[in-house]
């Protein structure tokens, strides 16, 4: 089922539930959205991919609903935590969608984008509560490399992860 299109079905399941996100919901169960989607939707990164990634239990499964790409990712069921209900569709918290995104980077083997996010709208206690759960190491970007730059996005950057650091 990789990389195909949903049927007629899908359609219907649009009609019904009124939704594209309550679509997935029904599709991916159990399912929550996650990773750079979240953090684009919370306003915390100013870019994201165009459609859904979300965290599952079951299979690693990318499908087409109306030309939106979905994109469901096992994570282990002891990550499958950190979400909350809003209209029927679950979103993971914040802090729950960042680790997300930087386990599954870890599993690829890639390095995850951490520059280009508003850390301010990030609970400190709670990062590093779930990072612990999941054993995710949170490696924030280095205020002082940062200051280095020359370029003043790379300041503000610092002065908002410094404030991160000091909650």
């Amino acid at each position: 089922m990789r990389g195909c299109k949903l049927d007629e079905k899908v359609g219907e399941l649009l009609k019904e539930l009124g939704s594209l996100e309550r679509v997935v919901m029904t599709v991916g169960k159990p399912c929550y959205i996650s990773f750079e989607s979240a953090l684009f939707v919370e306003g915390i990164k100013s870019r994201g991919p165009f459609g859904y990634e979300c965290a599952t239990l079951s299979d690693n499964i990318f499908f087409y609903i109306e030309e939106t790409p979905i994109e469901l990712i096992k994570i282990p069921e002891d990550y499958f935590f950190g979400y909350r209900q809003k209209n029927d569709v679950f979103w993971a918290e914040p802090e729950k969608a960042l680790l997300d995104y930087i386990y599954r980077c870890q599993m690829e083997g890639v390095k995850a984008d951490l520059y280009d996010m508003d850390w301010s709208m990030l609970r400190r206690s709670k990062l590093e509560e779930y990072a612990e759960l999941m054993d995710v190491q949170l490696n924030v970007p280095s205020v002082e490399s940062l200051r280095k730059e020359r370029h003043p996005k790379y300041h503000i950057m610092a002065d908002e992860i410094q404030e991160f650091l000091n909650k």
